[in-house]
């Protein structure tokens, strides 16, 4: 019934006694037997008691000594499994500080890559227009909604398991994009999207949310095929972003 973090400080605590017991060990040997070692905070019967059978008598022989440290070295590992254990489960479930409904109050270089991608002033101003996003979470997956005016809106939907998946074309071109999830926390998730021509290209999207829980910004790092800015030459990786306000 222990809180994770109290568990985690008595973990560490036993990790460090562990690490001090070779260092006691050699005090004993060096005061004589009939002296008790001390191993910094640590009490030192208890800890060889768990350890499952006390002090060696002298100080070992290099046989000794590699086994003995080969033995801390798995049980390190295995406390080290642990505490990497505790510390996921006391974090929440994934994308769960993403989940809710978000209002767009800052665009930054959006324009520009849609005119990569050559389309044309009416969709770019349409695209200015979706200003709000949902985004709604299970265990095992996530959906991202984006809204504009009346009933306007592009649904996605992606799992947790990095499973790749099939969603139309965000620039309303014919064929469909894939995507899929490649890193998802509580508060941060990833996407890798890929199109083919026409103006195929690749995405990598980050949503994350701040510390405050109120605040979503919206990341997008883009690279085209043919660059219709360039004469359709390869373009060039390029960043553009969104952020949004909690509702």
């Amino acid at each position: 019934g222990d809180h994770p973090h109290e568990a985690m400080q008595r973990s560490r605590l036993i990790l460090a006694c562990l690490l001090a017991l070779p260092l006691a060990h050699a005090h004993s040997s060096f005061m004589g037997r009939g002296r008790s070692p001390q191993a910094a905070f640590c009490n030192v019967d208890a800890m060889a008691a768990m350890r499952g059978g006390g002090f060696l008598p002298s100080w070992p022989s290099e046989s000794d000594r590699n086994q003995m440290f080969s033995g801390m070295k798995n049980k390190l590992s295995q406390m080290k499994a642990s505490l990497d254990g505790m510390t996921e489960s006391s974090a929440g479930p994934k994308a769960s500080k993403l989940a809710g409904k978000w209002t767009k109050v800052k665009e930054v270089n959006q324009d520009e890559a849609m005119l990569q991608l050559g389309l044309n002033v009416v969709f770019r101003k349409a695209a200015i227009l979706l200003s709000r996003i949902e985004i709604r979470t299970s265990p095992t997956s996530m959906d991202i909604i984006t809204k504009g005016p009346l009933l306007v809106s592009i649904k996605e939907h992606y799992d947790f398991t990095g499973e790749t998946v099939l969603h139309s074309r965000r620039d309303k071109r014919w064929g469909k994009h894939t995507g899929k999830i490649v890193s998802a926390t509580e508060g941060k998730v990833e996407l890798d999207i890929k199109w083919d021509d026409p103006h195929g290209g690749v995405l990598k999207e980050t949503f994350e949310v701040d510390k405050s829980g109120n605040e979503l910004t919206h990341t997008s790092v883009i690279k085209v095929n043919q660059d219709a800015t360039k004469g359709n030459k390869p373009g060039e990786w390029m960043t553009y972003y969104s952020v949004y306000k909690r509702e």
